[in-house]
C-alpha cells in the first residue's frame, strides 16, 4: 500500500492563502483534527478550525475532500485552505508529518494520477512543459504540444482501422475478399505515409527547452563587450581601449520579444597569440560559436575589410552582420563589398532597437512555432522520427500473407504506443472492428 502524501500547493511564503494537499487511503485520519468532519459532505467547502497533534488551534480553515477515485490523483484527497502566513502553513505541514503523512516528492501527485489512470503521460508532461515555460513563446511550445501528441495518437487510429480490416479478413475473409483488402490497405498506407512526411520535423526543443543562444563574435577591440552592455543594461563585460580585455566567455539570460535567449560575448579573435590565458579564451569562443543559434559578426565600421577577413569562415546563414563604432554613418545599412552591416553605435544608441528586430526574424525563421506539430520533448521527436523511417519500410504485395500484414502493423502501433506511455491493447482493434463491422449479423 502506498504511503499516505502531503504538500502544499502554495509556496511558503507570506500571501492571503495558502493551500495543502493529502492524498492516500488514510487521509481521513487528519478528520480527527478538525472541528467539523468534511468526509460529510464530498467536494463541499467546510469551515473548521484545525489543531495540532497536542490540540492546539492553529487556524480557521476551509477543507474539501474528494473520495476516490473521483480527485485528482485516483486516490482519497483532502485539501486544507488556511490563511497565508508562513507559522500557519508550518504549523499545518508538522502537524502532517506528526500523524505519520509523507512528505511528496515534486511531481508525485501527478506521478499517481497516471498510475491511477486519472491523467495520460503525455498530457502530465505538457503540464509540465507549461510549468516550466518562462517565456509567452515557451508556453505557447507547451500548448502546441498537445498536437503533436494528438498527432500521434491519429496516426495509431489509422494503423488501428488498417489492423481491424487485416484481423477481420484473418478470421473471416475468403480469397477475393482479401484480395480486395490489400489494395485498400495499400491506398490506406499511401496516404498515411503522406501525412507522416508532412509533419514538420522542425526541431523546436532547442527553442522551447533550452535557450537559444546567441554569440557576439569579432576580433579584439571591436565593440563586442559594448555592445553586450548596452543590450543587457548592465556592465557585465569590461570595455577597455586595449584589446584583448574579454578573456572568458560571459553570458546573460534575455527575454527578447517572448524568446527565453542567452547572449554571449566572446574574446576577441586574433592570431599570433601568445598569452596562454587569452588563447584559452579564444578556444572557448570558438567552441561557443560552433554551438550558437545566431551569430553576431561586430566588426569596426572603420576597419570592415581587415576584420571581416578575420572572421569570415565563422560566418554562416544564421550569422548578422553589424558596423559598430558607426556614429558618423547616414542611414541604417552600411554596404560594402562583404555584404550589408546593419550600423550601429552604442553610445549614441543608433541600431540597438534594429539589431534586436533582426534577431527576432532570425529566430522565426530558425524555429517556426506556428506549426502545431512541434516537438518539444526528445521522447516524442524520436518517437516522430523513427515512426517515419518504420512507416516508410512497411510494404504491403499482392503475394503478402494476411499475418505479415498484421504484424507489421502489431509493431508500427507498439513503436507509437511506447512514445504515449501506452500499452497495447487488443480491446483497441476490437472497438474498431465493432464500431465498423457487423460480425454475426
Amino acid at each position: 500500500m502506498q504511503k499516505t502524501i502531503y504538500a502544499p500547493l502554495t509556496p511558503i511564503a507570506r500571501s492571503a492563502v495558502a493551500i495543502v494537499r493529502i492524498s492516500g487511503n488514510n487521509a481521513k485520519i487528519i478528520v480527527g483534527y478538525l472541528s467539523k468532519n468534511p468526509i460529510k459532505s464530498p467536494r463541499v467547502a467546510i469551515l473548521s478550525k484545525i489543531y495540532s497533534l497536542k490540540k492546539i488551534f492553529i487556524d480557521e480553515v476551509m477543507v474539501l475532500w474528494f473520495p476516490a477515485p473521483n480527485s485528482f490523483t485516483g486516490e482519497d484527497v483532502i485539501e486544507i485552505h488556511s490563511h497565508g502566513g508562513v507559522m500557519v502553513i508550518k504549523s499545518i505541514l508538522n502537524l502532517m508529518k506528526d500523524v505519520g503523512f509523507q512528505y511528496a516528492k515534486p511531481g508525485e501527485f501527478t506521478k499517481r494520477a497516471v498510475l491511477n489512470n486519472k491523467m495520460s503521460l503525455d498530457k502530465s508532461e505538457a503540464i509540465a512543459d507549461l510549468i516550466n515555460a518562462e517565456t509567452p513563446i515557451q508556453m505557447q511550445g507547451a500548448i502546441a504540444s498537445m498536437h503533436t501528441i494528438n498527432t500521434l495518437k491519429s496516426w495509431r487510429n489509422y494503423l488501428l482501422e488498417m489492423l481491424a480490416i487485416v484481423e477481420i479478413n484473418i478470421d473471416f475473409g475468403d480469397d477475393m475478399a482479401i484480395e480486395s483488402t490489400k489494395k485498400q490497405l495499400q491506398k490506406l498506407l499511401f496516404s498515411l505515409r503522406s501525412s507522416v512526411n508532412n509533419v514538420s520535423q522542425n526541431t523546436a526543443e532547442e527553442l522551447a527547452k533550452s535557450n537559444i543562444k546567441i554569440v557576439i563574435m569579432g576580433v579584439a577591440n571591436a565593440g563586442k563587450s559594448t555592445l553586450i552592455n548596452h543590450i543587457t543594461g548592465s556592465d557585465i563585460s569590461i570595455t577597455s581601449e586595449i584589446a584583448g580585455t574579454t578573456r572568458d566567455v560571459i553570458e546573460s539570460n534575455l527575454d527578447i520579444a517572448g524568446h527565453k535567449v542567452t547572449l554571449i560575448d566572446t574574446a576577441g579573435i586574433r592570431a599570433n597569440v601568445r598569452n596562454p590565458i587569452e588563447i584559452e579564451g579564444i578556444k572557448r569562443a570558438y567552441a561557443k560559436i560552433k554551438n550558437s543559434t545566431i551569430r553576431v559578426a561586430v566588426i569596426d565600421c572603420n576597419n570592415i575589410d581587415a576584420e571581416y577577413s578575420c572572421i569570415q569562415h565563422l560566418i554562416n546563414k544564421n550569422t548578422i552582420l553589424v558596423a559598430s563604432k558607426a556614429d558618423s554613418v547616414q542611414g541604417k545599412f552600411l554596404t560594402t563589398s562583404n555584404g550589408t552591416f546593419l550600423a550601429i553605435s552604442a553610445h549614441k544608441n543608433k541600431g540597438i532597437d534594429d539589431l534586436l528586430s533582426i534577431i527576432q526574424q532570425k529566430i522565426s525563421t530558425c524555429f517556426d512555432l506556428k506549426n502545431d506539430s512541434i516537438l518539444l520533448r526528445e521522447r516524442y521527436k524520436n518517437a516522430v522520427y523513427d515512426f517515419i523511417k518504420y512507416i516508410n519500410e512497411i510494404y504491403i504485395t499482392d503475394n503478402m500473407e494476411v499475418e505479415i500484414i498484421a504484424h507489421q502493423l502489431h509493431s508500427a502501433i507498439a513503436k507509437l504506443n511506447e512514445s504515449l506511455g501506452e500499452e497495447f491493447n487488443n480491446e483497441d482493434i476490437l472497438n474498431k472492428i465493432f464500431s465498423n463491422f457487423c460480425i454475426g449479423k
